[in-house]
């Protein structure tokens, strides 16, 4: 996980890279906010509800004025994911890494590949085709 930014900002995943990547063809614009899709929403799903869940807790156990989509345990289908910020997020890809985003985002592919073919197969034992190629690229782009 990579995070940018200030302490209250979300750290970037490989599952987040790769929806930024899903969503840049959606036109978005202030007048018509654009709609990432069942499909982004079902990749950032799990990761929203532990957001969800550390959020709540936050608030439950703190005196910070929450608003209720805080205090939610469990995030509604369409409020987490935005066409705006995963576009700001490719952004940041490419000021950060340059000449070597095509790196992060392969990588980034195979790691969602991986934890999608763990799950359907799941058996933790063994190692797919995306799982094993993943770490291996990984640290085969950051030597070049």
């Amino acid at each position: 996980m990579i995070k940018f930014g200030s302490d209250k900002a979300r750290p970037f995943t490989p599952i987040t890279t790769v929806a930024a990547q899903l969503v840049l063809t959606v036109e978005d614009s202030p007048d018509a906010p654009g709609d990432p899709g069942d499909a982004v929403r079902a990749l950032l799903y799990p990761g929203e509800l532990v957001w969800g869940a550390w959020d709540a807790y936050v608030c439950a156990t703190s005196d910070k004025v929450c608003t209720p989509a805080e205090r939610a345990w469990v995030p509604q289908w369409g409020s987490f994911a935005s066409v705006k910020y995963l576009k700001g997020h490719d952004r940041q890809l490419t000021r950060v890494f340059g000449n070597k985003k095509p790196q992060i985002l392969a990588g980034s592919f195979f790691a969602a590949a991986g934890a999608v073919v763990a799950a359907i197969r799941g058996n933790a034992g063994t190692l797919g085709i995306f799982s094993a190629g993943a770490p291996h690229f990984l640290v085969r782009s950051q030597l070049l």
